[in-house]
């Protein structure tokens, strides 16, 4: 229905424009909001290795599973992607992979994301990755940035219809114009922390805000249009 609205709003001034002969004035609209990613994919990665004993799995599994219950973490938003029960692998450090599991985590906002990233590491983790990025309000969003520029649009007319003595018609044509940002392209690379515990005893928590892929922060969308109306004397 949104995407009809739109269609209608750029097809039947082409109609109008056809039927029109007369004194028209041309202005251009530009309007920009911002946009956050509002559903967030992780894959998680962790595994047992040879040199573990067993109530180490069991204690670095129960640190995991902490994590997720102090982020207040649904069971819905918790999926196995995959376990691996393979003895012949190895992880980088040359440790025997004895049992691997991976598992996808939904978040809603980005608020946080790295500080619970790096909670899953120090909790024992292997990897954890930034999988997807979904923007599921960008059709609403686009639609009501057009009424905006258009709103824009008319507003600059007005002001230099009444310069020339002039009053606005009928409104001819609304056209977006190449310039207006191409939403549907908005993507990120996945952003990978590694577990250095293996190898430091601790994870720094300097990553910052600043690390986090730019995808992951509000992103703009910005809709120009062109809209030609019909001059009238302010009289009729």
């Amino acid at each position: 229905m949104k995407h009809t609205a739109i269609l209608l709003l750029i097809i039947l001034p082409f109609i109008v424009q056809a039927q029109f002969e007369g004194r028209s004035i041309t202005v251009y609209g530009s309007a920009t909001t911002e946009v956050a990613p509002d559903e967030i994919y992780l894959h998680v990665h962790f595994a047992r290795y040879e040199r573990l004993k067993q109530e180490e799995l069991e204690e670095r599994q129960a640190a995991i599973a902490r994590v997720l219950q102090s982020w207040k973490i649904k069971e819905e938003d918790i999926a196995i992607l995959e376990i691996d029960a393979s003895r012949g692998s190895y992880s980088g450090n040359g440790n025997k992979v004895r049992l691997s599991k991976s598992i996808e985590i939904r978040r809603n906002t980005p608020d946080g994301l790295t500080d619970l990233m790096l909670d899953l590491l120090e909790a024992g983790v292997a990897t954890v990755e930034i999988a997807k990025l979904e923007y599921t309000s960008l059709d609403s969003m686009k639609l009501e940035v057009t009424k905006m520029a258009m709103h824009n649009a008319r507003k600059k007319a007005e002001i230099m219809a009444a310069s020339q003595g002039e009053a606005l018609g009928q409104t001819i044509l609304i056209r977006e114009s190449e310039n207006s940002q191409p939403y549907e392209s908005y993507s990120t690379d996945p952003m990978v922390i590694r577990r250095g515990l293996e190898y430091t005893g601790a994870v720094s928590r300097a990553v910052s805000s600043a690390d986090v892929p730019e995808g992951l922060r509000k992103i703009p969308v910005t809709v120009d249009v062109k809209v030609i109306y019909a001059l009238e004397h302010p009289n009729g």
